[in-house]
C-alpha cells in the first residue's frame, strides 16, 4: 500500500483514512465522475464524524485538491492539475464508482 504522488500522508495515515472510506461507503448513493471532479452523493446514514476527518485530513495531505461537502450531503473532490487525475479516478473507485 501506497501515497499517491504528491500526498503527504504516511502509511499509518492511509490506513486511518481507508478505515474512514469503509465507515463512509454503506452511504453512498452514486457516485458521479469527470474530467476534473468527482462527485459523490451520501444519504442520512453517512458517518458524519468519518467524512469530517476524511475531508480535513485530504484537505492537509494533499493540497493539489478541492475538496467541498454541503447541506446537499454532494462531496466534490477536485483538481485542476490533469497530472492528479489518476487521483480523482482512485477516489471515484473506493467510493464505489468507475474510474473515467
Amino acid at each position: 500500500m501506497s501515497t499517491p504522488a504528491g500526498c503527504t500522508l504516511t502509511l499509518e495515515g492511509l490506513s486511518a483514512q481507508r478505515a474512514r472510506i469503509a465507515a463512509i461507503r454503506p452511504a453512498v448513493r452514486r457516485v458521479e465522475r469527470s474530467a476534473g471532479e468527482v462527485r459523490i452523493s451520501v444519504d442520512s446514514r453517512v458517518d458524519a464524524s468519518a467524512l469530517a476527518d476524511w475531508i480535513g485530513t485530504e484537505r492537509d495531505c494533499c493540497s493539489f485538491l478541492t475538496i467541498e461537502y454541503g447541506p446537499d450531503r454532494l462531496l466534490r473532490i477536485a483538481s485542476d492539475d490533469p497530472a492528479r487525475r489518476d487521483v480523482l479516478d482512485g477516489f471515484a473507485t473506493v467510493f464505489g464508482g468507475a474510474a473515467a
